[in-house]
């Protein structure tokens, strides 16, 4: 039986393309674009669950990923997913940051794989309204987009 990275048994064609796509990503990313060991390692963790996630509905071509997809995954992601015997957490709820990262390398896969060819999905169709719906709170009174440098210091 082959290796798996969290769900998602490597031993499956399927899975291999996948994974492919996103090492290829993750290339991608390292050798033409320059980011950091540290942003790359990071979308390697949420791309990595993010195939999880897909595992779990059984999609393995990204081509097949709609927004409402995306929009669940982020949902997940911020909600987690309580153990059943109701002690802790299955994966536990990330922090709005993290959600939002994660969003941002899902759909930039996406818009990768279509500009390379690597999916039948168009770039045009590209997966981007789930970021699009997904509310980042600050905290209490605190409006979408506002920034904390503008906020009064306690005296």
């Amino acid at each position: 039986m082959g290796s798996s990275i969290g769900s998602w048994p490597t031993s499956s064609v399927d899975a291999f393309q996948l994974l492919g796509l996103i090492q290829t990503y993750l290339d991608h990313l390292t050798v033409e674009r320059g980011m950091s060991r540290h942003t790359v390692a990071a979308y390697r963790r949420d791309l990595h669950r993010y195939a999880d996630y897909l595992a779990e509905l059984g999609i393995s071509d990204p081509s097949q990923v709609s927004s409402a997809m995306i929009g669940n995954y982020a949902a997940r992601l911020r909600e987690g997913i309580a153990a059943p015997d109701g002690d802790g957490w299955i994966e536990a709820p990330l922090a709005n940051a993290s959600v939002a990262r994660a969003v941002i390398a899902v759909r930039s896969l996406h818009r990768f794989a279509a500009a390379e060819g690597l999916t039948e999905r168009p770039a045009a169709e590209a997966p981007e309204a789930a970021a699009e719906g997904l509310e980042l709170r600050a905290g209490p009174g605190h409006a979408r987009g506002s920034s904390h440098r503008h906020r009064s210091r306690p005296a």
